[in-house]
């Protein structure tokens, strides 16, 4: 809506070109716009960054889950509790406790896995597979510190956002409104096209007519 009503406003300079007030009022509108724009750039950054960190999450979770299970069933198909016991994971105990409380599970769930590598093949895991979950641990671990820097910034940068967004709101509503009304007798039209871009999808339909009740004829007796 705020881009459709500075697109037509700069359209539509000539009639109000000479007024200094509104030219100082467009300006600042401009302004706002562009401010508001800059922050959902980031904003959006923020987003695609934390989408980026929870699928680098998971997947380092379900390889590392994929190494849990063999280690689990070779484990118990030698009866030994101590071994089974650095593979008794499930994904949901994976992701207990903070970032680098994880990482170092999963990392020492790879690490436990090296001298069994042979045997957990044989219950499942598949070849070359542990390669790929130290390569998963690996991205997560540097996705994780520059990702919570990004996110923190987006989080404040949105609340800047929300606070840009009502500046613009009170300078339509208060100072531009005010302006163009001023010009309801010389330019109606002006006025009207304003304030139907002011509206998101224009002005709302007017209600139709009510439908006049239909008189009961009285029965011919």
């Amino acid at each position: 809506m705020y881009e459709a009503v500075l697109l037509y406003l700069q359209l539509s300079v000539i009639i109000w070109t000479a007024s200094a007030a509104f030219t100082l009022e467009v300006s600042a509108l401009e302004t706002g716009i562009d401010l508001i724009k800059a922050k959902d750039r980031i904003n959006k950054k923020s987003l695609n960054v934390s989408k980026g960190k929870k699928q680098k999450l998971d997947k380092m979770i379900k390889d590392t889950s994929t190494i849990c299970d063999a280690g689990v069933a070779y484990a118990s198909s030698i009866n030994d509790d101590e071994l089974r016991g650095k593979f008794d994971f499930s994904p949901s105990d994976l992701r207990v406790g903070d970032v680098e409380v994880v990482i170092k599970r999963c990392q020492d769930i790879g690490k436990d896995a090296i001298p069994v590598t042979a045997s957990l093949i044989l219950w499942g895991m598949p070849t070359g597979h542990l390669a790929i979950q130290i390569a998963s641990v690996k991205a997560f671990e540097l996705a994780s510190p520059r990702a919570k820097a990004i996110i923190t910034t987006g989080k404040s940068v949105n609340k800047e956002m929300v606070i840009e967004y009502k500046v613009v709101d009170t300078q339509l509503k208060q100072r531009l409104d005010k302006l163009v009304n001023g010009y309801q007798d010389t330019q109606p039209d002006f006025v009207l096209e304003y304030y139907d871009k002011r509206r998101i999808g224009g002005w709302s339909k007017p209600p139709e007519p009510p439908v006049p009740p239909v008189p009961l004829v009285p029965p011919i007796v």
